[in-house]
């Protein structure tokens, strides 16, 4: 700090002074044109640079810019922009470097003096030059390294010290950060400025990449930018995504004691409040509020072609056509129709950009990542639904960070997913007792990964180690929750829709068989009752050591409450089947119970009971049936 006052104090003397011997300038601009007519450019190098620091001196305030000293370099600039710019595309356009540097160097400090001269630049540089990509580069030792603190030590307006890609950024951030908004516009609709900066941002040093997310945060994609939504999308390509994607996701934070490491945290930080902005915020782009499904009538064909393969195979969609060319989905079920909304619309390509880039995340590897992934897909459940069949973590029970941190994932993201209105649609014309199975199929599919299976969840529940047995509860309790949401979201939408005059039976008979394929899907992927019978027990062991014990009482109340999904989802056949005694899952003395683990265990007597709470959502008529097909299917 110290040393930039002394430095600009310096140069307000060296003005002062020189000045009083040549006013105007008129030395400068004479020996400039006297190197540049007899194509000495090499010699003209120092002489560009002492320019480009002479105009690097900017006021401080208004007062100050309307002072002598500034009016000249002002007058300087001008003089350059107005009748020297062929000096400066001859160094720009030559193959020596430090002859670019020092012509980019002086249009920063040109641009940096004032908005009018920014505009100035501007208008007088032609951007179609092959120059600008050219400087746009990174440099080769630099792609694969990471930021050595040593570096910073150099001075940034020292142009042969640094590569031409810092030259290059430092001169669009300064055009960004003009301060004026037409000007701002301008930039931004100029392909090889941000473009190429944004293009190879991970392979810049911290600092560089820091400045560059800041300049975005505060100046780009913020409220009452004037920059409109389309122009704010059409930046972030996917390309440009993954750049950003990459640098939140480094594990700088873990790490402490150089400034290096502090600086990439903070890189990683500003990254990853940038895609959450622009993922979550509706004003920037990559999310629309209103992408709600729509209604379609009997055998009405939808363009999909914007979708995979295996995005329709996953949720059970029947082709038509070849598969390689998935083009259309046929509905001829006009109940099916009337309930389900979410394939029966056309993609929205600003949610299968979010979609990429999730896609992109490694969220059992990057603390970032999964909290991202986890925010963008409890504000838009759409999305979540369609990122369950890319989800494809490794659910192999293991007493591992990324299993656990997958299971975890995966619970959560089938809670999001659940309160989606995209649901799979099959073609199903025929009334008979199939009617709905493989509707009921995709159903519960579309809130779980492919890779979760029974064998997988049952080997978690038998597990040596406690801590795999409890986010196996824990991932058990959160699908039961997500099915029980998608079932009563699934009922409103199944209320408030037209049938075309179908009688109420037919709609009772549908939804009915509807919801009871649904159940025996998830019936056969969740564990046997016994195998957490089983956990539950093992809780109760008094040979255990204290510790044990302590250990053990961690898995009693998600037992449970597993324990009461289950019954509640499988009923009094469930309860035959595993051969469960009710007398034993009473409590011995209820009171002295936690208000937790007496819930839990109402929750349980409630189930093996068949009573069923009385919860807001039953009192509408959808609902309604959704109760009576629960008991018919338990009868």
């Amino acid at each position: 700090m110290n040393e930039a006052r002394r430095h600009k104090t310096d140069i307000v003397i060296t003005s002062q002074t020189y000045l009083q011997v040549s006013p105007g300038f008129e030395d400068i601009l004479a020996l400039w044109d006297a190197y540049h007519n007899t194509n000495t450019q090499r010699v003209c190098v120092p002489l560009m640079l002492l320019v480009a620091d002479l105009l690097r001196h900017t006021p401080e305030d208004r007062t100050a810019e309307r002072g002598f000293i500034h009016l000249q370099l002002d007058g300087l600039a001008r003089s350059i922009l107005q009748r020297r710019m062929r000096a400066v595309y001859s160094h720009l356009n030559s193959s020596i470097r430090i002859r670019q540097k020092c012509a980019m160097t002086l249009c920063i400090s040109i641009t940096a003096r004032s908005r009018q001269l920014a505009w100035d630049v501007f208008r007088n540089l032609d951007f179609t030059l092959a120059a600008f990509a050219k400087l746009s580069k990174p440099p080769r030792y630099q792609i694969n390294c990471t930021w050595d603190s040593t570096t910073e030590t150099r001075s940034s307006h020292d142009a042969s010290a640094l590569p031409t890609r810092h030259i290059f950024v430092e001169f669009v951030m300064v055009l960004l950060s003009s301060g004026d908004v037409s000007l701002l516009r301008c930039v931004l609709t100029q392909k090889v400025l941000l473009g190429n900066v944004l293009r190879h941002l991970a392979s810049d040093p911290v600092p560089l990449a820091s400045r560059v997310l800041r300049v975005m945060c505060d100046n780009v994609i913020v409220d009452g930018s004037g920059v409109s939504v389309r122009l704010q999308a059409a930046l972030f390509s996917d390309r440009v995504l993954g750049q950003i994607v990459a640098i939140s996701g480094r594990q700088a934070e873990a790490v402490s004691g150089t400034k290096g490491i502090s600086k990439a945290a903070c890189a990683a930080e500003l990254a990853h409040s940038l895609l959450l902005r622009l993922c979550t915020d509706p004003v920037h782009g990559f999310r629309r509020e209103n992408a709600s499904g729509r209604f379609v009538g009997a055998k009405e064909e939808i363009s999909l072609g914007s979708m995979s393969e295996g995005h329709l195979q996953a949720r059970g969609a029947v082709k038509s056509g070849k598969a390689s060319s998935i083009t259309k989905i046929e509905y001829s079920s006009p109940v099916i129709n009337a309930i389900t909304t979410g394939y029966a619309r056309e993609v929205d390509e600003r949610n299968e950009t979010v979609l990429r880039l999730l896609r992109k995340l490694k969220p059992t590897e990057s603390r970032r990542h999964a909290e991202m992934l986890l925010e963008v897909c409890s504000k838009q459940p759409n999305i979540a639904a369609s990122y369950i069949p890319h989800a494809t973590y490794s659910l192999e029970p293991r007493l591992s960070w990324s299993w656990i941190t997958a299971s975890l994932l995966v619970g959560n993201l089938a809670v999001a997913a659940s309160a989606s209105n995209v649901y799979p649609v099959l073609k199903n014309s025929t009334h008979d007792t199939r009617a709905g199975e493989l509707e009921g199929v995709s159903i519960v599919r579309s809130v779980l990964p492919s890779s979760l299976t029974k064998v997988g969840l049952s080997r978690g529940l038998q597990h040596s180690s406690g801590l795999v047995r409890h986010a196996t509860l824990s991932l058990i309790m959160h699908i039961l929750r997500a099915f029980h949401a998608r079932i009563s979201h699934l009922a409103t939408n199944y209320a408030g829709v037209d049938l075309w005059g179908h009688a109420i039976c037919d709609k009772r008979i549908y939804f009915k068989t509807l919801i009871q394929h649904a159940r025996r899907t998830l019936v056969s992927i969740l564990p046997e009752p016994k195998n957490i019978l089983t956990v539950r027990a093992a809780c109760e062991c008094h040979d255990a050591d204290h510790f044990h014990k302590m250990h053990l009482s961690l898995l009693h109340l998600p037992a449970l409450n597993a324990l009461a999904g289950m019954f509640d989802l499988t009923g009094l056949e469930g309860l035959g089947e595993a051969q469960v005694d009710s007398v034993r899952l009473l409590p011995v003395v209820p009171l002295k119970l936690s208000t937790p683990e007496l819930a839990a265990n109402l929750d349980v007597i409630a189930a093996m009971l068949n009573v069923r709470r009385c919860d807001s959502h039953v009192h509408s008529a959808a609902a309604q049936v959704a109760v009576e097909t629960r008991k018919e299917t338990q009868e």
